[in-house]
């Protein structure tokens, strides 16, 4: 990795540092505008991620945006997302391993294979930053197959990786099958099959402090933060739990039903938490809801139905909710609700729609 390059990809995002002029003239103008950056995960085997543009403005999308900025595919498996505070985007894959790095409003791609040669950099998870580290859940190789047939990898680890330079700071072992990542007030929380490590960041000293033991409830896959300054955890086999984030110590279990995935997203005010089930009858075919936790409350109720939903996302710019609709073979569907749950449109966006990141600016204008 270039340092001086990566210093000035997070510094600035200049463009002129990456890009000859002959193909700065030819990429695609820009304007301002409130902006969705739909990931599509694509089919596994077929290394055909791909990114969506929504404006929610103007309600309109724009497939493979990425290929029609930069001029190649990603060819990768998207696992996910984060943007850094000046709306520098990282992007992991897998299929081959690696994070693409590019400018949130622009798509234009400054590196597309970062980390794609560390030998410990086996298929990557989620991904989240603090504005100076990045962090990302690896899965590693080695597995146990279990009883049901799913596997356990049983070496997964937490990277951390300075935003100023590009160097990996520091590898964490985490344990089994760490999912979910989420940073708050100088603690990284990971989620992972038997329970919740608690980890203070801290750079080359960053260490886990404690690790919070939910093995009676199964997995945890997702975290997130509510306005009652509670962390919330998902066990998809039980519901939901929270634990208090200074104290560390669980709080609230709240058995209900949910998606083998668990994805958890708040809404902009923090008093409302959206997760995901999917139920097959005897044929496979599948019966989605998209559901809604009450933070004041803990009730929970369904507000939307449709086929199987791979995804949830909930702006902070509008408070706009997304659902999709996919195979993982065929483009998705996807739901556009207003922030109050009513349905409002529906678009055709990539294979897989499987996440979302949101940017205040940079809408493409066709031509």
């Amino acid at each position: 990795m270039n340092k001086k390059l990566f210093l000035i990809l997070n510094l600035s995002l200049l463009l002129s540092v990456i890009a000859c002029q002959d193909e700065q003239s030819n990429l695609p103008k820009y304007e301002n505008d409130k902006q969705v950056l739909i990931l599509n995960q694509g089919n596994y085997t077929e290394q055909n991620g791909s990114i969506s543009l929504y404006s929610e403005i103007n309600d309109t999308v724009i497939n493979r945006a990425f290929k029609k900025t930069n001029g190649f595919d990603i060819g990768a498996t998207i696992m996910g997302g984060t943007m850094n505070p000046l709306g520098g985007t990282y992007i992991i894959c897998s299929n081959p391993n690696k994070i693409m790095i590019m400018d949130g409003a622009t798509l234009e791609c400054y590196i597309d294979n970062f980390l794609d040669s560390h030998q410990d950099f086996i298929t990557p998870r989620y991904i989240t930053n603090d504005g100076t580290y990045l962090y990302v859940t690896v899965s590693g190789s080695e597995y146990e197959v279990l009883p049901d047939g799913m596997y356990e990898y049983t070496n997964s680890k937490l990277f951390i990786i300075s935003m100023a330079n590009g160097e990996v700071v520091k590898i964490l072992n985490i344990g089994s099958d760490a999912e979910g990542i989420l940073y708050s007030n100088g603690y990284v929380y990971v989620a992972h099959r038997h329970g919740i490590s608690v980890i203070i960041s801290n750079g080359t000293g960053s260490s886990i402090v404690k690790t919070i033991d939910t093995q009676e409830y199964g997995p945890i896959k997702h975290l997130t933060l509510a306005n009652d300054e509670r962390i919330y955890a998902s066990a998809p086999e039980f519901g939901i739990l929270s634990f208090d984030p200074y104290a560390h110590t669980l709080q609230d279990t709240i058995a209900t039903e949910m998606d083998y995935d668990g994805q958890l997203q708040v809404d902009p005010t923090g008093s409302y938490i959206y997760f995901l089930t999917n139920t097959y009858d005897e044929n496979w075919n599948s019966s989605a809801k998209l559901n809604r936790l009450n933070v004041m409350s803990k009730n929970v109720d369904s507000i939307f139905e449709g086929n199987y939903f791979s995804s949830v996302g909930v702006s902070p710019l509008t408070g706009n909710i997304y659902v999709a609709e996919t195979d993982f073979t065929s483009n998705s569907i996807m739901k556009v609700l207003n922030a109050n749950g009513r349905f409002e449109c529906e678009h055709e966006v990539g294979v897989g729609a499987y996440r979302y990141l949101y940017i205040a600016y940079g809408k493409m204008i066709e031509e």
